[in-house]
């Protein structure tokens, strides 16, 4: 993209060469003899209204579809995350050099550390599409489910690291919560989470075992299926079963009758406050 603005002469998407951005602008002129300023201008007028109508961010979204292509048809997407996702699969050889090797990483085996937010854990469609090809076609041996606020004040968005390689197909997935700090809420750009912070994470990860942080899933419970074989979904979003209830991931349903539960109890006890309240004002004697 830079290179397409910035110089003189750049090669198109269709492989022909031809002038870059701006040395294209600079040759317009109009049939009316106007100032290649005017040209521009009415180029781009309305931009302002066609990022407030959305119309700009569509025409972003065609731009990808020339990305897209690059993946296989029932996994094309314009999520970036999922794209991303699919390039360093894609890019993970069976075979590799490294040397440093754990019993959740076999021998000469290419891997990955991926960064991915909530959505990729429980998304449907093509997203359960590529999460289907990851289990059965990598080693996707942990999850290490951050805690709020890790890339504040970029996102608020909660996320999560998939550690992947080509060993085989997943058999099963570790899960490990990373908590937060005591005494705090979330992190922040001036308090961003620390390496050391992860302690406790890199001395369990050679010695796994299940405990108030960690759990294991095998994949059968990960992957659902229609009664006709089909892919129904991929959900990779499970909670600590050993955590305490949060209740932003209550399902609607509960939600809406712990609300209501609440709101009874408040209007019981405002009943009783005004029966107690009744029954202590007497009537103001109007003798003299």
């Amino acid at each position: 993209m830079l290179a397409f603005i910035n110089n003189e002469e750049t090669t198109r998407p269709d492989g022909k060469r031809g002038a870059g951005l701006f040395r294209y602008l600079r040759t317009l002129t109009s049939s009316n003899g106007d100032d290649r300023r005017e040209v521009i201008a009415t180029v781009f007028r309305g931009v302002q209204n066609r990022m407030v109508s959305g119309y700009l961010l569509r025409d972003v979204i065609n731009k990808l579809n020339g990305i897209q292509g690059n993946f296989p048809e029932d996994k094309q997407t314009a999520e970036t995350a999922l794209l991303f996702l699919q390039l360093i699969m894609r890019k993970l050889r069976r075979s590799a050099s490294s040397s440093l090797v754990t019993r959740h990483s076999s021998p000469r085996c290419a891997r990955a550390a991926v960064v991915v937010p909530n959505g990729t854990l429980f998304g449907d469609g093509v997203c359960a599409r590529i999460k289907s090809e990851l289990l059965q076609e990598f080693n996707l041996h942990t999850i290490v489910r951050l805690p709020n606020g890790v890339f504040a004040p970029y996102t608020s968005i909660p996320t999560n690291i998939l550690f992947f390689d080509r060993s085989g197909p997943t058999r099963e997935v570790w899960y490990y919560e990373q908590p937060l700090p005591i005494g705090r809420k979330n992190y922040t750009k001036t308090a961003p989470i620390q390496f050391e912070e992860f302690a406790d994470c890199i001395q369990w990860w050679t010695k796994r075992e299940e405990n108030e942080r960690a759990w294991r899933v095998p994949v059968t419970e990960l992957l659902e299926y229609n009664p006709d074989g089909s892919l129904r979904a991929v959900n990779l979003d499970r909670k600590n079963p050993r955590g305490k209830e949060d209740i932003t991931h209550l399902p609607p349903e509960q939600l809406a009758a712990d609300i209501l539960k609440k709101v009874q109890r408040i209007a019981e006890i405002m009943g009783n406050i005004q029966k107690l309240l009744a029954g202590s004002v007497k009537p103001r004697d109007s003798r003299p």
